[in-house]
Order: structure tokens, then sequence, then C-alpha cells
């Protein structure tokens, strides 16, 4: 999965300016303040080619803000299929970058490495000291691929992490 990368924006935004022109990104953002955090400008400035949805990193219908949609999930899995190099090539990347790197980049990340692997190898692009994927933009992917074991499997990845207490600050 080293072809695969999840990022918060900022240190995705100085990966684009250390290789200009040469990544391909999925962006992810807040509707309200798509640029709000540092290097998310750089990101589009200096990315080979990228895709931006906009959609808040919330699950549940009571929270407020704009819900990932299906359209979102597919329009980026769409994009990707276009752009398979990165998945063949030792040289090609594909970074996936929300604001913190921690949520929706994380979810879509899983979803896009099941493309390419099994929903129980495509876990091995994520981290369980880092990630914490959105559940709402995994279910949409589960359904859009047909794989409606990747929710349940998010979810067990999830409880496996370790209680906050137990983590090394």
């Amino acid at each position: 999965m080293k072809n695969l990368k999840i990022l918060g924006h900022q240190p995705a935004g100085e990966l684009a300016l250390s290789q200009p022109g040469l990544i391909d990104f999925v962006f992810l953002t807040g509707p309200k303040q798509p640029f709000g955090i540092e290097g998310s400008q750089l990101i589009i400035d200096n990315c080979r080619e990228f895709i931006r949805r906009d959609f808040d990193d919330i699950e549940l219908p009571t929270e407020t803000g704009q819900r990932p949609s299906e359209k979102d999930i597919q329009a980026i899995l769409d994009w990707v299929e276009e752009r398979k190099s990165w998945m063949d090539s030792e040289d090609d990347l594909l970074v996936v970058s929300c604001a913190a790197g921690i949520g929706r980049s994380a979810a879509t990340a899983y979803v896009i490495n099941c493309l390419q692997h099994s929903p129980v190898d495509a876990l091995g692009v994520l981290d369980l000291n880092i990630h914490y994927p959105n559940e709402a933009v995994v279910a949409h992917g589960a359904k859009i691929l047909g794989k409606p074991e990747m929710v349940d499997l998010i979810r067990q990845w999830k409880a496996s992490i370790p209680p906050l207490d137990e983590w090394e600050l």
C-alpha cells in the first residue's frame, strides 16, 4: 500500500510542494472553509491532478454540517478508476487528504484500497495509532462496491483501538 497515503492538509501540502506536478490527490475539505487549514492551497497548486469533495467529518444525520454522500464517494471512485497508474507503478502516488488525516481521508483511502484488495487486506492502509475512519464514507463505499462486510470490518477495526488512557503520549 505504499502508493496510497493518508495525510492531513498541512503535511500533504508540504509533500506536494516538495514534488510539484508528480502526485495525484483526493482533496477532502469542509464546505465552509475549504482552504482553512495551512497547506491546503499548496496541495491544489502543486499536485499533478486532484479531485475535491466538500463534506464534513460527521457520521450521523443528527450532527450539524454536510454529511458525505453516496454521490461524493462515487465521484471519487470514478476519478480513481480513471487514474489507476498509482496502483501498478512503483513511482506513482495517490494521496488522500482531509484536514487532520484521521477520519474522512482514512475512510476514503480504505474504500479506494477495496478497489484493488479484499476488504480485510484493504485495512492495511490504516494505522491504529492515527486513523479513525468515518463510517458514513465506508458505508457509501460498501454499497457502491457491493461489499457490505466493509462496514462491520471498520467497526471491528475501530473497536481494537486502545483506549486513550493506554496511549503513549
